[in-house]
């Protein structure tokens, strides 16, 4: 499995912070091309709680799966389409939200995980593949970090 991570303040204190990530919904004002997100599961949140994310540039939603919830701290997300990796080049494809408190203010850590089903993505291509996962990853930081912090998405 491989690990792309980016870190950021938010200018916030950590139970604000937790107060907008854990509702699963959010994340469509600060995630790029995400249109609408729905829970589908009948817990809105914790582990095995179920969205679908509709984005701008796909036709179909795409099936996100809380695996890992720790309260106060965070979650991490199993993305697919129509019940398989949500790209078809890997074998899984995961995101991770972490927060933890820093004096007065919260510090929050994107990681996205992958498990490359072809060799392509270990070598050259993968770190090209890395460094545009890490520049995503700075996008929704940012937005994210704007929104939290209570400007418009």
């Amino acid at each position: 499995m491989v690990s792309v991570e980016e870190q950021f303040k938010i200018l916030v204190d950590h139970k604000a912070c937790w107060a907008i990530l854990r509702n699963l919904t959010e994340a469509a004002n600060y995630i790029p091309g995400v249109t609408k997100i729905d829970i589908v599961s009948e817990n809105l949140e914790g582990i095995h709680a179920h969205r679908q994310v509709y984005l701008s540039y796909e036709k179909d939603p795409i099936d996100e799966y809380v695996e890992e919830w720790i309260d106060g701290t965070g979650f991490t997300l199993r993305l697919e389409k129509n019940g398989k990796s949500v790209f078809p080049w890997f074998n899984a494809f995961g995101f991770k939200y972490h927060i933890s408190k820093l004096n007065s203010i919260t510090l929050c850590r994107l990681t996205i995980t992958y498990t490359p089903r072809i060799e392509v993505f270990i070598g050259l291509q993968g770190i090209v593949f890395d460094h545009f996962l890490r520049r995503e990853l700075r996008v929704i930081g940012k937005r994210m970090k704007t929104y939290y912090e209570g400007s418009s998405p």
